[in-house]
């Protein structure tokens, strides 16, 4: 699906005798696949983007190199997790949507559900940026714009990614803030090193 989850076909790369496969975000999660007037940060999710990766893995893959360039999204990588069986719920355990607009009410991330395959996986990440999550130079303030994002909701989306990366640290004891690209493509980077402890490399050497 899409970044608003609508169906779509879109290709990826196996490669050939290895268990590994590339990914680009930009192929569900983009925002080529959106017209200007469907843009908003708070709404779009990376969920695509875990299904794509879902099928990646039912073919064998043990290594996922996903390329994060060009994303439509701000869900710090909830999308993805989710799709792998992932939950998150806020202090009154409510489950909540994988989406920009809920990063905010997350008070505990639940893996019990996560396929078991997931916890094999060595994940890279290809990224070319060197923003970190938060701050004024942070995927927020520095990206969301052309998402669609007015003033409010940068603010609201700087928000929520602090809360998430509070909620990481507490469950997983990982720094997420800190993180040299963790701010690309809405922080996915930053979610997918602190639930499976990818590594962040440099796309174009990769």
């Amino acid at each position: 699906t899409d970044s608003l989850k609508r169906n779509l076909i879109a290709p990826l790369f196996l490669f050939k005798n290895t268990q590994s496969a590339w990914i680009e975000l930009s192929q569900t999660a983009g925002l080529v696949q959106l017209k200007k007037e469907e843009r908003n940060p708070l709404k779009t999710s990376t969920w695509g983007t875990g299904m794509m990766i879902r099928h990646a893995i039912n073919q064998g893959c043990k290594t996922i190199y996903l390329g994060i360039g060009g994303s439509a999204t701000h869900d710090v990588g909830t999308g993805i997790i989710s799709a792998l069986g992932g939950k998150f719920y806020d202090v009154n355990n409510t489950s909540l949507e994988p989406n920009g607009a809920q990063l905010n009410e997350i008070d505990r991330i639940d893996l019990s559900g996560l396929d078991s395959r997931v916890k094999e996986i060595k994940w890279v990440i290809a990224c070319d940026v060197k923003n970190n999550l938060t701050g004024p130079y942070g995927a927020a303030n520095t990206y969301a714009k052309q998402k669609g994002a007015s003033p409010e909701v940068i603010v609201t989306l700087e928000k929520g990614s602090k809360q998430f990366a509070k909620i990481i640290k507490k469950q997983f004891n990982r720094n997420i803030l800190d993180i040299s690209g963790g701010g690309a493509a809405g922080g996915v980077s930053a979610g997918l090193f602190g639930v499976f402890d990818a590594t962040l490399q440099n796309g174009f050497e990769l």
